[in-house]
């Protein structure tokens, strides 16, 4: 929280008033501060394209993609909406195809059933949905732009939008171990 004074300004004349404090009003705002967040992803969970691209900007530049698999739950999805991150239609559709696997995951798990008799849990009933987070270049008012695309799916396009981020850059580091 930061407070400062607000000058006064002279109804007549429009010229900040100086000196007596019982002219000066006080003035506070709420400071945000926001700074970069790290994630550590699996490599598994990453793909670019094409695989022989030098770099996560090479491959852009080359017309190729970045895509990362996250898993979301109903409440992500909510606050992706509330947000305006995803088309609210489209999230809930997506929330609904949730319920629907959850009625017809009810049926036996056979799986399941021999890990528990064995004395071994799962990771809870929390369902989670996949979603792809795809950074490319589209062309927007004639010129090329990366854009971030979000895809529920094979065939459920989320939301498309220009680079959130003033560098306009790809916020994926990557470095392959062994250059193959």
């Amino acid at each position: 929280m930061r407070v400062k004074k607000k000058p006064t300004i002279d109804a007549q004349d429009g010229t900040e008033v100086e000196g007596d404090e019982e002219f000066d009003d006080i003035q506070s705002e709420t400071l945000i501060h926001q700074y970069p967040s790290v994630e550590v992803l699996p490599d598994a969970d990453v793909l670019v394209l094409p695989q022989t691209a030098d770099s996560v900007e090479g491959a852009i530049d080359d017309g190729g993609s970045v895509t990362i698999i996250r898993r979301w739950s109903k409440a992500k999805i909510r606050k992706m909406i509330r947000d305006k991150e995803i088309d609210k239609e489209e999230g809930q559709l997506l929330i609904s195809e949730m319920a629907k696997a959850e009625k017809s995951a009810q049926t036996p798990d056979k799986k399941k059933n021999m890990l528990q008799a064995a004395g071994i849990q799962g990771e809870g009933g929390v369902k989670r949905a996949q979603v792809f987070e795809t950074w490319t270049k589209l062309k927007i008012d004639d010129e090329r732009r990366i854009v971030k695309i979000y895809y529920g799916g094979e065939k459920r396009l989320l939301s498309v939008k220009r680079n959130p981020y003033w560098c306009d850059k790809v916020p994926v580091l990557s470095a392959a171990v062994d250059r193959v």
